[in-house]
């Protein structure tokens, strides 16, 4: 009997125990300065090189939204720019995520700097290494021309 009631006494403190509430974790809180450091690595979906945190499109205020609820729920800044990535592709980003994307519109630009500084910089040498041009000098006049020219003065003085 002496058992029985242990058992019981056992069986109620654990009911008791169970019942309790878990301590609720506390809510974490997410301000604008939060939500736009999120939004300022993306673009708006609607509007061409609009930056998310200054755009006021329908489209850009849900995204914040989003972002502060994945905020909330404990994500991390790159998880969130990762998940939109996912969902809407690379443009919300402005630089591409692939590494070989990445690459290409890194050094692309810098690749046609480089040939194009190099296209002038032989493009003057060659300007400067021509032969400058003679000075216009007067031919030699032959006899057909003195006599053009004698010709012509008489029908002037006419």
């Amino acid at each position: 009997m002496g058992r029985l009631i242990i058992i019981l006494l056992s069986f109620l403190i654990s009911i008791v125990v169970l019942a309790q509430d878990e301590p609720q974790p506390t809510p974490i809180v997410v301000t604008y300065d939060d939500v736009n450091a999120v939004a300022q690595q993306l673009y708006c979906p609607v509007c061409e090189n609009e930056p998310l945190h200054t755009c006021g499109a329908p489209a850009c205020v849900q995204w914040r939204e989003e972002i502060r609820e994945q905020l909330a729920a404990g994500r991390t800044s790159e998880q969130i720019v990762d998940y939109f990535v996912t969902n809407y592709g690379d443009r919300v980003v402005g630089i591409p995520q692939d590494d070989g994307l990445r690459l290409l519109s890194i050094a692309g630009p810098l690749v046609v700097l480089i040939l194009g500084g190099l296209l002038g910089f032989f493009a003057i040498q060659r300007w400067r290494n021509t032969r400058p041009m003679q000075p216009h000098t007067q031919h030699p006049t032959t006899t057909e021309d003195e006599s053009y020219r004698s010709q012509l003065e008489q029908d002037l003085r006419l």
